[in-house]
């Protein structure tokens, strides 16, 4: 399911980012790039920081040209709505126990020692639930939303 400016606006709402102190644009960026990411791998990717050396030794643009903000601030903003796990062993042994999610995250990332790579999967079950109990809860109040 592809998520739209409303529906991004909502997962932010759920989410509780504003209660959690962190500036909400700065994750609405990093859900934007995710979810256009996402709508094209929806099964996930990989992708660099894009500091100087990543861009060289990878090429391709990384999180820091795509979404314009630093390391910092993007991990930050990542933790309030995706898992983090530092390697790939430690996501295999959650992954099957099937719940990488933590059950309660849009997103998970894993760090990789390939390439200073770092691996996004999307929480299909979360995300498409969340947007889709807040498409039928406008649909009931009368709201038509734009597909």
């Amino acid at each position: 399911m592809e998520i739209n400016l409303i529906d991004l606006k909502y997962l932010l709402e759920v989410s509780g980012i504003e209660k959690r102190g962190v500036k909400p644009i700065n994750v609405a960026k990093i859900m934007t790039a995710l979810e256009t990411e996402f709508s094209a791998r929806p099964d996930g990717f990989a992708k660099h920081f894009g500091d100087a050396s990543d861009q060289r030794e990878l090429g391709g643009s990384g999180w820091k040209v795509i979404v314009g903000i630093e390391r910092e601030t993007f991990n930050y903003g990542f933790a309030k709505i995706g898992f983090t796990y530092n390697s790939e062993e430690e996501y295999e042994q959650v992954r099957n126990g099937k719940d990488e999610y933590k059950n309660k995250y849009f997103y998970c990332r894993v760090k990789t020692t390939y390439k200073n790579r770092t691996f996004y999967y999307r929480n299909h079950t979360l995300v498409d639930s969340v947007i889709k109990a807040y498409r039928d809860q406008q649909n009931n109040l009368g709201l038509a939303l734009a597909e």
